[in-house]
């Protein structure tokens, strides 16, 4: 079988005003993943993006939505996916660690020079080495316990979106796309939950997000 992965990191960016539902604020752990699209820039496009998403008691996003429209799908679409990879403290009620909805405004500007302290970066820039995924796509692989039928001739990957803890401990692991093999996906979910804690980048941090892809069949 064949196993590729992709590694995010979050990087600093400037911090942004939020508001909550229920009038706690959180403290900012991961600041969202900002990048400016290259469709937009092109085309002079700028605004504030106001996004809604659900954060859960650990303090992850768990849902996130356009609430106000920058005018622009693919700001829209860019806004989304910073927000997606945020993470707050607990938002607290009544003391208790509580789920809760806060809005978040992502605002693109191209006539504000970069702040070089926030360093804005692409996802698929976001230190991806192959030294990185090379060891994390043999471990994983290694604890894949599944055989492919001798009849089976279709080699479609099986795409999962994991999620860490600050630790390195697995939060999530989403199945994005499945092989076509119900038994294949399961294995490669399970192989995911058996490798804790996951191994750190080359410069000692853990990726963020991980997109693994996993075909049943060597390439």
């Amino acid at each position: 079988m064949h196993i590729a992965a992709m590694l995010w990191i979050t990087l600093p960016v400037a911090a942004q005003n939020v508001t909550t539902d229920s009038g706690s604020l959180p403290s900012v752990l991961k600041p969202p993943l900002y990048f400016y699209p290259d469709e937009a820039r092109n085309k002079g496009e700028q605004g504030t993006v106001i996004v809604r998403s659900l954060i859960d008691e650990e303090g992850y996003v768990r849902t996130a939505e356009v609430v106000e429209s920058s005018g622009s799908k693919s700001l829209d679409q860019a806004a989304v996916i910073a927000v997606r990879y945020a993470q707050y403290s607990p938002i607290l009620v009544a003391g208790a660690p509580t789920p809760t909805h806060i809005r978040v405004p992502i605002k693109f500007d191209l006539t504000t020079p970069p702040d070089p302290s926030a360093a804005p970066a692409r996802p698929e820039g976001a230190r991806m080495t192959m030294k990185d995924t090379r060891p994390l796509g043999a471990r994983i692989k290694a604890n894949i316990n599944f055989t492919v039928p001798a009849s089976w001739e279709r080699n479609d990957p099986a795409e999962y979106e994991i999620t860490l803890k600050p630790n390195g401990m697995l939060y999530s692991a989403t199945l994005l796309k499945s092989s076509g093999l119900p038994l294949f996906d399961k294995a490669v979910g399970d192989a995911i939950a058996s490798i804790q804690p996951f191994p750190t980048t080359e410069d000692g941090a853990f990726p963020t997000k991980i997109i693994l892809v996993a075909r049943p069949k060597e390439q």
